[in-house]
């Protein structure tokens, strides 16, 4: 069986995964594992921020069981110190943002935590999850 870690946004993400995504991916031997961020003291979820997603998807990739890692991220209101962010708000087809960002955050992160480039998987949704 494959372990695959989702960094998920907030509560409802990761509900959904676990929920919805989860079971249709274990026939296949893929164990999906949703965790929200510490965003403070007290509280997981919301307001990703490049510098919170780099630190935890650094130390996921270096654990020892060696798990996938891939983010359930949505486009809107993503945080500006994303790795492309502004050459991505020049394009106008969500879709063309959302393949800049995934590329340039691939590369950040894979550069980052010293991994082999198939142990990142990143994913932006390009419209909010919660609106579907």
């Amino acid at each position: 069986m494959v372990r695959v870690v989702l960094f998920a946004e907030g509560q409802s993400d990761e509900k959904f995964i676990k929920e919805s995504i989860s079971p249709l991916f274990a026939a296949s031997g893929l164990f999906l594992v949703p965790r929200l961020l510490k965003t403070s003291q007290n509280a997981r979820g919301g307001a990703v921020t490049f510098d919170r997603l780099k630190l935890y998807a650094r130390n996921t990739l270096r654990e020892g069981s060696a798990p996938i890692l891939s983010t359930f991220l949505d486009l809107y209101a993503l945080d500006s110190d994303f790795p492309g962010y502004e050459e991505a708000k020049k394009k106008s087809d969500p879709y063309e943002k959302v393949a800049h960002l995934e590329r340039e955050l691939h590369q950040s992160i894979v550069q980052l935590a010293g991994c082999q480039a198939e142990r990142f998987i990143p994913h932006i949704q390009p419209y909010e999850f919660e609106g579907l």
